[in-house]
């Protein structure tokens, strides 16, 4: 299976137009049906949760979002810092 990095950007654009047919909320689409693997590292994950949450998104929203990643995403080793919570 191919293995793909989302740029955060992607993830934010995607967000912030849920009901769109846009390609960010495409590729989402696409990575939840399991046409490719996610990866994910704990900086990514860390400046994604910043900027969803400087971007105003609903923090259900983020939740469901971090829960998929956790259930769905390859995960690789990395450091994160504790300064942000989601």
């Amino acid at each position: 299976m191919v293995k793909v990095v989302i740029d955060t950007s992607v993830f934010v654009a995607a967000m912030l137009r849920p009901t769109s047919q846009s390609s960010p909320r495409q590729i989402l689409s696409l990575w939840r049906e399991g046409c490719f693997s996610l990866v994910m590292a704990p900086p990514l994950l860390e400046e994604l949760v910043t900027r969803l949450i400087r971007q105003q998104v609903n923090l259900a929203d983020i939740e469901y979002l971090l829960i998929d990643i956790k259930a769905i995403a390859m995960h690789i080793p990395g450091s994160m810092s504790s300064s942000h919570s989601p």
